[in-house]
């Protein structure tokens, strides 16, 4: 029994190394994401944008990556519906009011996916109609 509360301490601990995020990685197979925002309180998608990789849009999430590329923990939970969500090819951010997961594809080809403190309002440029 102490064996076992010894080995899941051990993995929790693992498994919630912070670590730091790089946001060329991320977008390096991408062309196009999809910005999905949501209606509060369902599952219908209120917008939905074909964002291009060189867009202002995109440019201001890597921004906001390179500018919090620490404190990301490791994650295998499963989340429920957020307010916001970008998704690629590799890539996929989805963003709630007091947190932001990031699931994608590792340089060893691994499914991976972090999770970060965050405050909503940093993500406001994504519903301006700019």
């Amino acid at each position: 029994m102490i064996k076992l509360i010894f080995g899941f301490i051990l993995l929790t601990s693992v498994v919630s190394c912070t670590q730091t995020v790089d946001s060329n990685e991320f977008f390096k197979n991408e062309s196009v994401l999809k910005l999905n925002i949501y209606q509060a309180d369902t599952l219908i998608v209120y917008n939905s944008i074909d964002l291009e990789i060189n867009s202002h849009k995109v440019k201001e999430l890597q921004d906001w990556i390179d500018n919090n590329k620490t404190d990301w923990k490791n994650s295998p939970a499963s989340f429920a519906r957020p307010s916001i969500s970008i998704i690629g090819k590799n890539f996929r951010m989805l963003i709630f009011r007091d947190f932001v997961v990031i699931g994608f594809t590792d340089s060893n080809n691994k499914e991976r996916q972090i999770t970060r403190q965050s405050d909503f309002r940093e993500f406001e440029f994504l519903i301006d109609k700019k």
